[in-house]
């Protein structure tokens, strides 16, 4: 561990790389009354990821984004129409759906099969999903269950539209408590 004071008796502020046969940690502290410091990670000579020690927030710093790496994504393209349910185990990715034609003002629902939404069947994730290519329609998450969500496409185009639509999705994991 190290200490920004060489008196260890005195109020100091630690921070600490330990690992066991379970994790490998990297934690700060403090002793004798010393500052709770925020841990910071700086790349390049800047911060570009903090988190406070008090409310556990975490905040990407110097103009950086958060999100998946490469890899970590995926694309399924959905067969037979538009209302045909599709299957991909990613935490995001490339839905393309079906080319068949949806009437203007015209709905259709269809299931994302993936075993990373709500795993307990508890509603604790978010899933975002996005037209990619096209702005004719409106793209919404209409329910969401253990391993699944149903997605409803709606064309808000004054015309019938028949295209391979792109919808590109992200789910955020989270808990209710």
């Amino acid at each position: 561990g190290v200490a920004n004071g060489s008196d260890h008796s005195a109020a100091v502020s630690t921070a600490f790389l330990s690992v066991s046969a379970t994790e490998a940690r990297l934690s700060t502290n403090q002793a004798n009354g010393g500052a709770l410091l925020p841990l910071t990670i700086h790349t390049g000579g800047l911060e570009r990821l903090r988190i406070d020690p008090t409310t556990g927030n975490v905040l990407v710093t110097g103009g950086g984004a958060l999100g998946y790496g490469a890899g970590a994504g995926g694309t399924v393209t959905q067969a037979t129409s538009k209302s045909t349910p599709v299957t991909m185990n990613k935490p995001c990715g490339r839905i393309i759906m079906n080319n068949a034609t949806l009437n203007s003002g015209g709905s259709v629902t269809f299931d994302l099969n993936n075993t990373l939404i709500n795993p307990l069947g508890i509603a604790e994730d978010v899933l975002i999903v996005a037209p990619y290519n096209n702005t004719g329609y409106r793209v919404e998450v209409a329910s969401m269950f253990g391993g699944a969500a149903r997605i409803r496409v709606t064309n808000v185009n004054g015309a019938a539209l028949s295209e391979a639509l792109v919808i590109s999705f992200a789910i955020i994991k989270g808990v209710q408590s």
